[in-house]
Parts: structure tokens; sequence; C-alpha cells
């Protein structure tokens, strides 16, 4: 196996009592992370952007999880209503919830949706308040 990143330390992070910090090496991998894997399409700009305003995360990578960044199930529904404003279509509650819950993830759900049906849809909730 050959690894993705090479990390290149000065000296090992140690506990007091001698012990490898992992902690410490996973602090600057996730830093490490967010630097290397920006948003590229516009899909994932536009839902960065979404879930930067929502979540009060300035910097939000590719690869960074929905839940992962402090998202609830009231942001969810927040999130599922710009992102119906913002591309005009509907995307499942649980997607935010799941493993495929990533910027990147998400986005190319986005991508697929808006390709599998370019006219505009009408949320369901509000088919089903227009009935009741």
């Amino acid at each position: 196996m050959i690894p993705a990143v090479f990390v290149i330390l000065d000296e090992f992070p140690l506990t007091q009592t001698g012990r490898w910090h992992d902690g410490h090496y996973r602090h600057q991998q996730l830093a490490l992370k967010k630097l290397l894997f920006a948003p590229r399409t516009p899909t994932e700009k536009k839902l960065t952007g979404i879930w930067s305003a929502l979540l009060g995360v300035e910097r939000i990578g590719v690869t960074d999880h929905f839940m992962d960044l402090g998202g609830q199930s009231i942001t969810a529904m927040r999130c599922l209503s710009c992102v119906y404003d913002t591309f005009k279509i509907e995307i499942p509650f649980d997607i935010l919830f799941g493993d495929k819950a990533t910027v990147a993830d998400v986005a190319a759900l986005i991508d697929r949706l808006c390709a599998e049906h370019p006219a505009v849809r009408r949320p369901s909730w509000q088919f089903w308040r227009s009935r009741h």
C-alpha cells in the first residue's frame, strides 16, 4: 500500500507519559484535509456556501461530513430548503445523515438529479400543504 499523504514531523508528538499522542496527529491530518480538498465544481462551491452559512463554519472542504460540522435535524431541514431554493431540486432528508453526507457526495447527487429532472419540481411538503 502507498500512503495518500506524507506528513513530515520534526519529532513525534508524545504525551506526558511518553506515549504516542494520536490526537495531535489526527488534528494535523484534519487541517491538511481541508487544505487539500477545496470545492472544485460550481455545485460544490454553492453547497459549501450554504453549509458555511447554516453551520457557522468558515472553511469547508469537499470531504467534510454534514454531521461532523455540527449539523442537526433542524439545520438539515434548513439546508434542504436552501438547496431547493438554489438548485430547484429536492433531495432526500436522510442523505445528510448517512455515510454519503460529504459535500462531494451531496453535490454529485444534486448534479445527477438536476440532469435527470431538468424541469422545476415542487417539493412534496408544499404539495401536501396545498391539499390540507
